[in-house]
C-alpha cells in the first residue's frame, strides 16, 4: 500500500484539495485510491493527524479550544485518530491512499513523522505546492486576522520566516528525490490550468495510470474582501487569538462573524487586499531567497521559476516598516464598502 501526502504549503490551494478529495473519494476508490480525511467532531481535519507531532510550546489555535484545554488533549485525539487510520487501512486496503494535510509543512521532525507512516504504508511520496511569498504573504495576513491576529501580532515581511525548503529537502534526503513532488501554486503551472486536474495528474503519476476527479468544487477557504479582513483586524483589538481558559463562546460567536462576512452577496464583488508595495515585496524576497533559489533549482521551478530578490535591499527599522503595512492596509478600507460590511455583520434576525 502507497501513500501519496500533500504537505501544503499552507494558503496554496490546501482548502480546495481537501474539498476535491472529499467529494470525489468514492469515485477515487473505484479507481483504487483511498482518499482519507480527519474527522472534523474535534477541530479542523487538517490539523488533526499532525497534532501527533505538535510540542506543548505550540499554543492551541482558537477553533481547537473549543474542543481541547491543552496540548496532551489534542495529541491525545490525534493519536485515536491514527488508529482509525491503521484500521481503515487494515480493511480496505486501497492501493494508493491520499491524505493532505498542510500542517506537515510545519513540522520539522520529519524522521518522526516517517517512522509513524512507513510501517502503515510501503511507499511514501510527498506532494507540495509552493506559492509565490509575495502573494502568499498577502492572503497569509488574510488569514491571520480572521484567525484573530491584531495589527500588532500580524508578521512583518522580512521576518517572516520560511523553513518549508528545508522540511522538503529533509523528505527528499530521507524518502529520495524522486517520491518528493514540488508544484508551482499558479494557474500556467497546472496540467490544465486547474490545480485539481493537475493534483488528478499527481495522484495519477504515483498511481502509475490516469485518474479522473470528475466532481468539480468551488474555490475554498477564499480570502475576505479587503474592507472585511479591515474591519475584524479592528475588532481584533478586543480579541486574544492565543487565550487560555473557557472562551469558547466567544470565538464560536466570532467563528459564525467570519462565514457570515464570508457568505454575504453584498460583500461578493467587493475588492480583496491589494497586491504590497514595492518595499514589502522586496523585503518579502529577500527573506525567501534561500526557499525561492531551493525552488528554482527543481523541475517545477525551472519551468516556471519565482522571482528573485533585488541584491543587497536595505532593511528599515522595524517601525518604518510596520508603518508602511498601516499605508498599505488602511487606505483599503473605504467608507461606503465598510457600511456594507457592517450591514452584513450585524445580524438582523
Amino acid at each position: 500500500m502507497r501513500l501519496l501526502l500533500h504537505i501544503g504549503a499552507p494558503k496554496a490551494g490546501s482548502s480546495s484539495i481537501q474539498s476535491a478529495l472529499i467529494v470525489n473519494a468514492q469515485t477515487l476508490r473505484e479507481q483504487g485510491v483511498m482518499a482519507w480525511t480527519a474527522p472534523s467532531d474535534k477541530g479542523p481535519p487538517p490539523l488533526t493527524l499532525a497534532n501527533r507531532f505538535k510540542t506543548d510550546e505550540r499554543p492551541l489555535r482558537p477553533r481547537e479550544r473549543l474542543h481541547f484545554t491543552d496540548r496532551q488533549q489534542a495529541r491525545d485525539w490525534s493519536l485515536q485518530v491514527w488508529a482509525q487510520l491503521a484500521r481503515d487501512l487494515s480493511v480496505q486496503r486501497p492501493e494508493l491512499t491520499v491524505l493532505s494535510s498542510e500542517a506537515f509543512l510545519n513540522i520539522g521532525a520529519v524522521p518522526k513523522v516517517l517512522e509513524v507512516l512507513e510501517p502503515l504504508f510501503s511507499e511514501v511520496h510527498i506532494l507540495v505546492y509552493i506559492r509565490d511569498p509575495v502573494d502568499q504573504y498577502r492572503s497569509t495576513l488574510d488569514q491571520r486576522i480572521r484567525d484573530g491576529d491584531r495589527f500588532a501580532d500580524l508578521p512583518l515581511p522580512h521576518l517572516t520566516i520560511s523553513h518549508w525548503h528545508k522540511i522538503v529537502q529533509r523528505y527528499r534526503k530521507l524518502l529520495g528525490p524522486e517520491r518528493v513532488i514540488m508544484r508551482g501554486f499558479h494557474r500556467k503551472a497546472f496540467i490544465g490550468g486547474d490545480l485539481i486536474a493537475d493534483l488528478a495528474a499527481q495522484i495519477g503519476a504515483v498511481l502509475g495510470r490516469e485518474v479522473v476527479m470528475p466532481t468539480a468544487v468551488a474555490t475554498a477557504n477564499e480570502s475576505l474582501c479587503a474592507p472585511a479582513t479591515l474591519w475584524l483586524l479592528a475588532a481584533n483589538e478586543a480579541f486574544v487569538r492565543f487565550a487560555t481558559g473557557d472562551d469558547s463562546e466567544l470565538i464560536r460567536r466570532r467563528l459564525l462573524l467570519v462565514r457570515r462576512l464570508a457568505a454575504a452577496p453584498a460583500l461578493q464583488d467587493l475588492p480583496k487586499l491589494t497586491p504590497p508595495p514595492a518595499l514589502i515585496a522586496e523585503l518579502l524576497r529577500q527573506n525567501h531567497a534561500a526557499a525561492i533559489a531551493f525552488f528554482n533549482k527543481s523541475e517545477a521551478g525551472k519551468r516556471h521559476p519565482l522571482g528573485m530578490p533585488t541584491p543587497d535591499i536595505a532593511t528599515p527599522e522595524d517601525n518604518t516598516i510596520r508603518a508602511a503595512l498601516r499605508d498599505w492596509l488602511l487606505p483599503q478600507a473605504k467608507p461606503d464598502d465598510l457600511r456594507k460590511v457592517l450591514e452584513a455583520a450585524i445580524a438582523t434576525g
